[in-house]
């Protein structure tokens, strides 16, 4: 499973454990609501989280600078791009740390 229009560190990049960390605690023992958008090409489904108060979990990640936006996927996303700046501006999470590569072209590159 995917949350739509996040990217992730990945568990081997700096700030993979503390975004997984972070996640969980977002959501460990709340009942959420999950909507499928879509299946991606490696057959995983492709979810929006909302959170019980009504939260998007995918925004309350990038907002906390545990993900990316991912521009690629959701590149019309105004909330995610804002939240991003926000979090690169204030040196939050994976922003806190020059040089954050992102995830995506720490895949390509292994």
């Amino acid at each position: 499973m995917r949350v739509w229009g996040v990217d992730a560190p990945e568990m081997d990049q700096v700030w993979g454990m503390e975004s997984k960390i972070a996640l969980g605690l977002m959501c460990f023992g709340e009942t959420v609501h999950v909507e499928v958008v879509e299946v991606d090409r490696y057959k995983r489904r492709v979810v929006k989280i909302r959170m019980p108060d009504g939260r998007d979990l995918g925004d309350e990640m990038i907002r906390g600078g545990c993900a990316w936006w991912a521009s690629k996927y959701a590149p019309r996303d105004a909330v995610k791009k804002g939240l991003q700046e926000q979090a690169r501006a204030g040196g939050i999470g994976l922003w806190s740390r020059p040089p954050c590569q992102s995830p995506w072209l720490h895949r390509q590159e292994r």
